[in-house]
Formats: C-alpha cells, sequence, structure tokens
C-alpha cells in the first residue's frame, strides 16, 4: 500500500473509532442506553423556570431527569408510580391551573421524578427504596454532556470546572 493511502486510511480509521466514541449531537445525558436531549432539559427548563425558584437552571433540570430515569423502575418495583393523572394534578397546583400547553416530554419526567421522591419521602420502605437506588446508580451506565458537568455516585450534578478560566486578584 502506498503511503498516502496509509496515510488515508489510517485518517478514516481514527475517524471511525472517534465517532463510535461520540455521543450524538443534542444529548446531555445518556442512562443506561436512554439519550436524554439537550432540547428536553431546555424545554423542561423554561416551561419549568416561572413556576420555580430562582436558581433552578438546566443543570438541576438535567440531574432530575438522569434521576428518574434510574428512580422510576426502582419505585415501581415497590408499586410507587408517578400515572399521567398524577402529573397533571401536580402540574395544575405548580402552574396554579395554567400549565404550558404543549407539556414538554422533559417537564412530565421532572415533575414525575419530584411527585416520586415525595412518596419515597414518606414510605415505610424509604431506607430500602433509597438503597436500591443507590445500587440502581452505582451500577447505571451514565454519560453526561460536559458542558452539564459530570453525575457523581450520589445522582447529583458537580458543575463543569473550567480549568483555563482563571480569575485575577
Amino acid at each position: 500500500m502506498s503511503r498516502p493511502l496509509r496515510a488515508i486510511a489510517a485518517l478514516a480509521i481514527t475517524g471511525l473509532l472517534l465517532a463510535g466514541c461520540s455521543t450524538p449531537p443534542n444529548t446531555a445525558a445518556v442512562v443506561n442506553g436512554e439519550r436524554i436531549t439537550e432540547t428536553e432539559v431546555a424545554d423542561a427548563w423554561l416551561a419549568l423556570e416561572p413556576a420555580v425558584a430562582e436558581g433552578v437552571g438546566p443543570a438541576i433540570v438535567l440531574e432530575s431527569l438522569v434521576q428518574n430515569a434510574l428512580l422510576a423502575p426502582v419505585a415501581a418495583e415497590f408499586g410507587m408510580t408517578a400515572s399521567a393523572e398524577d402529573i397533571a394534578n401536580f402540574a395544575d397546583n405548580v402552574y396554579q391551573g395554567a400549565a404550558p400547553d404543549p407539556f414538554p416530554e422533559g417537564l412530565t419526567n421532572v415533575l414525575g421524578f419530584i411527585i416520586l421522591a415525595n412518596q419515597l419521602n414518606s414510605s415505610p420502605l424509604s431506607a430500602e427504596i433509597q438503597d436500591a437506588y443507590l445500587i440502581a446508580m452505582q451500577d447505571a451506565d451514565i454519560e453526561v454532556n460536559p458542558r452539564f458537568g459530570t453525575i457523581n455516585e450520589m445522582g447529583a450534578l458537580n458543575p463543569p470546572a473550567f480549568e483555563w478560566i482563571t480569575s485575577e486578584q
């Protein structure tokens, strides 16, 4: 094989390897193979913004979506769910009857997570459910877009560190 052909082949192989390691565009996170898009995060955040306290931003929304992806199946094992009716009733309370229309999927998942977390906190099986959730979190394959930060072993999103930004004092 000639030198130029080897160089082209090497570039092609490198490109294929890198493509296999990257997440698709518009991906905020992948939890056990299930993709959470940046659009889903943004839509949920924009819908939540008027109804929540200041300081809740896209990172908190993503954290809730990641945690919901793991808590919902664990909670279901213990008979806890956030039904569409539960979410609609909760949304009516949060938005005082003026919930967004259309209702973004990400918002449904965030509100579902809040409902499940409330059920968990009031459950007599709370400790057992939390243990099962922590095991699910530790066993999970979670990849977060570095622009949002990293998820720790407890499911909290750590903000991104921008080492190249320094402050002068």
